[in-house]
């Protein structure tokens, strides 16, 4: 999830791991919606794809990766789910365990990212799914705008995503923060989330 800045727009990503690939359900983007808003939507969506409560034996398997940019967004989901909301907390679990080359996912179910120090690995970790020996991404042609940014997409060459020159960048944002939770066994060529 990409809640955006100002007069960006707001992305929204739900993949699913299945049949061997990974399946976008959701690439949307929102025109400048109020947070409360988009955390509901977010919940719904959780329910939906549950078809009851919010339990946490389900939520273990459902990750939520959030542009760590925006604490009150986070703090806001995190208390919807029922994670402690306390940020510094949050910040002392994401430094140990970079420290410690440990998957914060393995932690908590809303991960923030921030994309200060991983924008470039998301962007490397997205083409080389994108790129994979066999099409791993199936994307639903009905994802216009998913498939438009991923066509416009342009980076430096230190890896930083031109917003300027990417078409629907929230979008993209989302998707990449999304892919973060998926991992490529190679040796025996399945997906992991």
């Amino acid at each position: 999830m990409d809640p955006g800045w100002g007069s960006s727009a707001f992305g929204v990503v739900l993949l699913q791991v299945a049949n061997g690939r990974i399946e976008v359900m959701i690439a949307e983007e929102y025109e400048r919606p109020r947070y409360q808003d988009m955390a509901e939507k977010v919940i719904d969506i959780i329910r939906g794809l549950n078809r009851r409560n919010i339990d946490p034996d389900y939520l273990d398997n459902c990750k939520i990766y959030v542009d760590a940019s925006n604490p009150e967004f986070i703090t806001t989901l995190k208390e919807l789910v029922g994670e402690t909301t306390r940020w510094e907390y949050i910040q002392d679990k994401m430094q140990y365990c970079k420290k410690h080359n440990l998957d914060l996912a393995r932690y908590m179910n809303v991960i923030p990212v921030p994309f200060s120090t991983a924008a470039m690995d998301m962007l490397v970790h997205t083409k080389e799914l994108l790129e994979y020996e066999r099409p791993l991404i199936a994307i639903n042609p009905s994802f216009t705008k998913l498939i438009t940014s991923l066509r416009t997409a342009i980076s430096d060459d230190l890896g930083k995503l031109s917003k300027e020159d990417t078409s629907y960048d929230n979008v993209l944002d989302a998707f990449r923060l999304a892919l973060k939770g998926i991992k490529v066994v190679k040796k025996e060529r399945e997906v992991e989330c």
